[in-house]
C-alpha cells in the first residue's frame, strides 16, 4: 500500500480503522520527514465542517504516541503536544482568524523549528503565511462514516 499511496492521491475511508490504516501507511510514505527537512513539518488539512480534519489530528498524534485526549482548538486557536525524541506537535485552528492575525501572533516561528509538526485546520485561511512544502490534505464528508481523502504538496 505504501507505493500506492506514492502514486495516488485520493483514498476513501469507510471507518474510523480505515482512516488509521490510511495515516500509518502515509506516514510511513512521507519517511522520516522531520530528518530531512530544515524547517517543521506543515500539514494543512481543509474541508467542511464534520469533514473529519479533527479526527485526522486525533489519530494521527495518537499514532505518534500522544496520551492525553486531542480536542479541536477551535476557540484557543493552537494546543500543543510533547512527543518522543525532543519533538513537538502544535494543532492550529485558523476558522476564526485571518492570515495576517496568525502571522501577527507569531505563528511562522513555529514552521522554522524542524522538531515541530504543525497541523492547521482550516488551513485554506491562512494559506498565504504557510510554507511551500506544506503537506495539504483536504478530506469530504460522503455521508455515514465515508470520507475522500486527497493528498497534494510535500512527498506524497
Amino acid at each position: 500500500m505504501i507505493d500506492a499511496i506514492r502514486m495516488r492521491t485520493r483514498f476513501i475511508t469507510n471507518s474510523a480503522r480505515d482512516l488509521d490504516m490510511l495515516i500509518k501507511q502515509w506516514r510511513t510514505a512521507q519517511g522520516d520527514f522531520l530528518a530531512d527537512s530544515k524547517t517543521a513539518w506543515v500539514i494543512a488539512l481543509t474541508g467542511n465542517l464534520g469533514a473529519g480534519k479533527t479526527s485526522f489530528v486525533q489519530r494521527f498524534l495518537k499514532q505518534l504516541g500522544v496520551k492525553r485526549k486531542v480536542i479541536s482548538p477551535s476557540f484557543v486557536l493552537l494546543r500543543d503536544y510533547q512527543l518522543k525524541n525532543g519533538l513537538r506537535a502544535y494543532h492550529l485552528d485558523a476558522w476564526r482568524i485571518s492570515a495576517k492575525e496568525f502571522k501577527e501572533l507569531g505563528i511562522k516561528d513555529l514552521f522554522k523549528n524542524p522538531k515541530n509538526i504543525v497541523l492547521v485546520e482550516w488551513a485554506e485561511k491562512v494559506r498565504t503565511i504557510l510554507p511551500q512544502n506544506a503537506c495539504w490534505i483536504k478530506f469530504e464528508h460522503l455521508g455515514g462514516n465515508k470520507r475522500r481523502v486527497n493528498f497534494s504538496g510535500a512527498k506524497q
